[in-house]
């Protein structure tokens, strides 16, 4: 009997989706190995153990590392000698994911306050400009810690207390919009806690002296993203892991402001939420000086603002894809086969709260203000002082906006946890898998019409296959 046996080989895809899988490295050397994965380990059977052992490659000493030997070369070396570092705990990957909960399908409730004062405080209407949104049953310790919050479509900064989430601007938001205010509160619990940091002056700094802002923002996030997946929120709208930017060191991050389409965007988180701190000359029907729209002085602002924030989630090895979903033609209408459980992201980036109800092997998915204006403009210089409208085509002026599924997900690392440990309902640990709302403290409303389902609820992890199993019911779940 050999003395080392190579049961399977783990590790992540580099410039893939980052979950732990399983590699075929039979035929694979060492060195290139290394080259394509990265997280690698080898779970072994040793001889002398009952039990299979690990082997982390970066535990292989530099020369094995960089060989041309594949992993069963190296075994067949070792034969009769001793491999250092192996370990007897090996790893359990449970992969987990982003939900999106909509605030008006649930059990949810939420009014005017201003953060200067008690939340109990008589103070004016006017003057409550914030929010505050409560849910009963929910730990506002974790539930804070593990989530964000956008309200129609545009994500807002929150602060915890111990009645609820503290929305800066929240109700200033709300008012823009009157009765169709929606809001949705995007559930993290299964991949890491979020941290978002508020952006200052002092935060903000240029390539050089010579470089305006509106090529590139150069952010100092002033805490270590090492082991960390940072993004960031820019006048509401959530980027995270795309085009738009990148990390530059463990504490700094670079905005590549030519890649937005920053004319487009002003006129959209106009409509949506209070931009009156930007430092724009008034002309009159929605016409801004273009010079100024790029300003650093604006760009600072728009910076500044409770929509825009540093996102950081505790998670090295967090992905993003897209799902597209069908169009119906129909104004706030899309289907798909897919369960209503993830964020969706429609038109130029707002993340919009949706409802959902099944008819035979589709959903219909329902959302508010999904028409996007096709305007009469074009991206002009910076430097030019002309200005710019949002005028739009006077024929066919109008679509219907693209929409997709945002499936944010990763895996951690368990170890051996038990089963209890992973299932905590109370969400005392870090380590829960379900979400802080959960079929168990959820008072189903009355539907007359409609019937809603709620996100899969998580039935056991499967330890064979290093993911958790989901179930989806075939019945709807009724709301009484």
């Amino acid at each position: 009997m050999s003395t080392y046996t190579l049961i399977k080989t783990m590790g992540r895809p580099i410039g893939k989706p980052a979950i732990v899988d399983q590699i075929d490295a039979t035929n694979i050397s060492l060195l290139e190995l290394s080259q394509i994965y990265y997280d690698i380990y080898f779970i072994l059977k040793v001889s002398i153990y009952k039990t299979e052992r690990v082997l982390f490659f970066n535990s292989l000493d530099i020369d094995t590392r960089i060989s041309t030997m594949t992993i069963v070369e190296y075994l067949n070396s070792m034969e009769g000698k001793t491999i250092e570092g192996l370990g007897s705990e090996i790893p359990i990957h449970v992969k987990g994911e982003v939900y999106s909960w909509d605030v008006r399908s649930y059990d949810f409730s939420w009014k005017g306050v201003n953060l200067n004062y008690h939340q109990d405080s008589n103070i004016p209407d006017d003057d409550k400009v914030d929010l505050l949104l409560s849910h009963p049953g929910v730990n506002y310790d974790y539930a804070c810690a593990h989530s964000l919050i956008s309200i129609n479509g545009l994500f807002h900064y929150f602060t915890k207390s111990d009645n609820g989430w503290l929305i800066k601007d929240g109700n200033t938001t709300k008012r823009k919009s009157k009765d169709k205010t929606q809001m949705a509160v995007i559930d993290f619990t299964q991949v890491g806690s979020v941290s978002m940091i508020p952006i200052t002056d002092e935060m903000i700094f240029r390539a050089t002296e010579s470089s305006p802002l509106s090529d590139n923002i150069y952010i100092n996030v002033g805490v270590d993203l090492s082991n960390k997946t940072v993004g960031y929120v820019l006048g509401g709208y959530f980027h995270l892991l795309d085009k738009t930017y990148k990390q530059i060191n463990s504490r700094t991050i670079c905005i590549d402001f030519n890649n937005m389409r920053w004319e487009s965007l002003y006129y959209m988180m106009k409509k949506y939420i209070d931009l009156r701190s930007l430092p724009l000359t008034d002309f009159g029907n929605d016409r801004v000086l273009g010079f100024e729209l790029y300003h650093d002085s604006t760009i600072r602002a728009l910076l500044k603002l409770s929509q825009s924030f540093i996102v950081v989630i505790d998670n090295p090895n967090v992905a993003v894809i897209e799902e597209v979903i069908g169009d119906t033609g129909i104004p706030g209408r899309y289907e798909s086969p897919t369960p209503p459980i993830y964020p969706l992201r429609i038109a130029e980036g707002r993340y919009s709260p949706y409802k959902a109800v099944k008819e035979y092997n589709k959903w219909n998915i329902m959302v508010e203000d999904n028409i996007v204006p096709l305007q009469v403009r074009y991206q002009k210089p910076k430097s030019e002082w002309k200005t710019i409208h949002d005028r739009i085509y006077p024929t066919n002026g109008e679509v219907y906006a693209r929409a997709a599924y945002v499936r944010i997900y990763s895996d951690r690392n368990l170890k051996t946890k038990s089963l209890d440990d992973l299932m905590d309902t109370n969400l005392k640990g870090s380590l829960s898998l379900k979400p802080f709302i959960t079929a168990e403290n959820i008072p189903y409303r009355k539907s007359t019409t409609s019937e809603y389902y709620l996100p899969a609820k998580i039935l056991d992890v499967d330890f064979n296959n290093d993911y958790y199993k989901v179930s989806y019911p075939e019945q709807p779940i009724q709301f009484k």
